[in-house]
């Protein structure tokens, strides 16, 4: 019994070792191992054991050989012996790893791609704002090239033609107060030139009666009496003359265009200022200082004598003078020189 017992035990033992095999070739080997596990069982011991042992009988296969390292299983050679089935065939073992729990994948990091937005509309510039109006002017008088540290008043005569012929003009006042130029006086007074017109003071010639253009001192004022000016000025009389050639037949050449107080005599080729005084034009005046200063030019390119500022009527023109159709305009003008601001007139 107890080699029989342990020969069933060791032909039982494979089962430990014996794959379970899939299909029909599986469940027969799971059937003999039962039927093993139950003729080695305490409770069949009484059985009688000249019967033949029901696991030979059952499973020639199985006894026919004791298991050993180097003999194949019992069960693997019996199948090795009956053709495969469609229906027994192994399913392949598969060698891929299991894929993890959907649960436990990171999910990789989901990049988000941000929708490419079309740049915001380009903001319109403010249109700049007008650029207020300039003062009249800050360093030169407008229209002209005479900064305030030259002159602080500034006369202006400007030639514009017109219907009245090419002697007619407009007429401007401008004072420094500091910081800009602002224009005084009256802005509608026109001018009178000479009657033929404007020309550089360069080239102007005595007795041309045309009107030396360039920028010019005021050496004084004269008239019928002053008028309230800060200016040197004089009275005229009737024995004030202003010479012209007729200094040089006195012998006096150093008073062409200059002055000149004499009662005995009479200069036919001078100016008799009483005259002129008598007739409205002279009543008050200013002298211009065009061939005024040495070298004096009694003839040529230059020339000129008694060219003054003073009263002329509307239409009229005069010899090379500048003649304002304003007598008012006249009278505050004289009044409103002064010779600490070096008062200029420009002609042009």
């Amino acid at each position: 019994m107890e080699e029989a017992r342990a020969g069933r035990r060791r032909i039982l033992q494979p089962r430990r070792w014996v794959p379970v095999i899939g299909g029909i070739g599986g469940l027969t080997a799971i059937l003999a191992a039962v039927t093993m596990w139950a003729l080695s069982s305490p409770d069949n011991q009484s059985q009688d054991t000249s019967l033949p042992d029901r696991s030979v009988i059952s499973l020639p296969a199985v006894t026919a050989q004791t298991p050993d390292a180097t003999s194949p299983s019992p069960v693997l050679a019996a199948r090795s012996t009956s053709p495969p089935s469609p229906s027994a065939t192994a399913a392949p073992v598969s060698t891929a790893r299991p894929n993890p729990t959907p649960s436990l994948i990171k999910a990789a990091p989901t990049t988000t791609t941000k929708p490419r937005s079309s740049p915001p509309p380009a903001t319109p510039k403010p249109a700049p704002a007008p650029s207020p109006a300039p003062p009249v002017q800050v360093g030169n008088a407008p229209g002209t090239s005479v900064h305030h540290t030259q002159s602080r008043q500034v006369l202006v005569a400007t030639l514009t033609g017109g219907s009245t012929g090419t002697f007619d003009g407009t007429w401007a006042r401008y004072q420094w107060d500091g910081s800009s130029w602002a224009q005084v006086g009256d802005t509608n007074t026109d001018v009178r030139f000479g009657k033929n017109g404007v020309r550089a003071g360069s080239v102007r010639v005595v007795g041309s009666y045309t009107t030396p253009a360039g920028t010019y001192s005021l050496p004084f004022a004269f008239g019928e009496g002053n008028p309230g000016t800060a200016m040197s000025y004089r009275t005229i009389t009737a024995c004030s003359w202003w010479l012209g050639n007729d200094a040089f037949t006195i012998g006096r050449p150093d008073l062409f265009n200059r002055w000149y107080e004499n009662c005995s005599g009479s200069y036919p080729d001078s100016e008799d200022l009483s005259f002129y005084r008598d007739k409205g034009f002279y009543r008050q005046a200013v002298v211009v200082a065009h061939n005024y200063y040495d070298p004096r030019k009694t003839s040529g390119p230059g020339s000129s004598s008694a060219i003054f500022l003073h009263y002329s009527p509307p239409g009229s023109y005069t010899a090379g003078c500048i003649g304002l159709t304003n007598y008012s305009e006249l009278v505050n003008t004289v009044r409103w020189l002064d010779p600490a601001q070096n008062p200029v007139i420009v002609i042009r």
